[in-house]
């Protein structure tokens, strides 16, 4: 699909995403998710039943909502070096991949809302809170084509490189998803200051990918930071606020280093976090999606559309 038939993109007010998919399903349905990976799930029946309840629960909350809905494939760690590490074939990691968009182009075809979105969800080379090591440009795009590759041959309408830490892994991934001819958005993470695990500033990320890959993504989000860290990141005026157009928040407003230790869930509040999500919208000129990241569910993601709808 071209950038400039996305739904998204064409659409008068904002999408909303689903929301933290893995902290859902471990705490809410007893999973276990070794390395944070949710798509060996789609390899039994108990595990795409859990993946179809927590869709469903999405799709509800947008058709009541009347909105856009984009829902991102359980495929945050299917990629090689996650796939190996969980002790996966390539061949298998790829067959993953298939079976995910399968999984939600399914929802797609019995879906009586046109306004449906299969986002092809890919994840960092490494840890999305503290990560060991920082890539070059071609290492980044070497290693991602593949997983890029496979989800646009499975029909996703775009693909999303999520909690990306730094800018040369997202300009490796953007070049990637250029000679694949897919639609791209970038989701940086931010830490509590504003600025990316790596120490870069939001405003000079978003400027050195689009320099380096002639502006290809479709547009860039922040996602898994709560929204008063996200609001330091746009403290900082310029163009480059014109290529934000979308937030995937967390529930808590604790540390990435302190969600790593926690062995209970902090959800929040809901209604604050709608509300503050709500506010967000107004920093950056325009936003096409809104939704949740690690600990939000629908209940999260129903206040930030409801939000959305009372300032429409």
């Amino acid at each position: 699909m071209e950038t400039s038939l996305l739904p998204q993109l064409c659409s008068p007010s904002p999408f909303l995403s689903d929301g933290g998919l893995e902290t859902w399903l471990i705490y809410s349905r007893n999973c276990s998710l070794p390395h944070f990976a949710a798509f060996p799930l789609l390899d039994t029946p108990e595990g795409v039943d859990h993946l179809k309840e927590y869709y469903k629960e999405y799709l509800q909350v947008a058709h009541v909502l009347g909105m856009g809905l984009v829902l991102s494939t359980p495929t945050w760690r299917a990629s090689t070096r996650w796939g190996m590490e969980l002790g996966y074939t390539q061949e298998k990691v790829d067959q993953f991949n298939r079976e995910a968009v399968k999984l939600l182009k399914g929802f797609k075809n019995i879906s009586e809302d046109e306004k449906l979105v299969v986002d092809g969800q890919i994840g960092p080379m490494e840890d999305g809170y503290k990560p060991e090591v920082q890539h070059s440009v071609q290492d980044s795009k070497e290693y991602h084509k593949r997983q890029v590759e496979v989800l646009n041959a499975a029909g996703v309408d775009l693909v999303s490189a999520m909690t990306i830490t730094n800018w040369e892994e997202a300009v490796g991934v953007s070049l990637a998803a250029m000679e694949c001819r897919v639609p791209l958005a970038v989701g940086f993470t931010v830490e509590l200051d504003g600025r990316l695990p790596s120490g870069d500033m939001l405003a000079d990320a978003v400027e050195k990918v689009d320099q380096m890959t002639g502006g290809y993504p479709s547009y860039y989000l922040v996602n898994c930071a709560h929204p008063d860290h996200i609001r330091k990141a746009l403290e900082y005026g310029g163009k480059w606020r014109e290529r934000v157009m979308g937030f995937r928040v967390n529930a808590s407003r604790r540390s990435h280093e302190e969600l790593d230790r926690m062995e209970s869930l902090d959800e929040g509040d809901p209604e604050e976090l709608g509300h503050l999500t709500g506010e967000l919208g107004k920093l950056v000129p325009r936003v096409v999606v809104m939704g949740g990241c690690c600990g939000t569910s629908a209940e999260h993601v129903r206040k930030i559309g409801s939000q959305v709808k009372q300032h429409k």
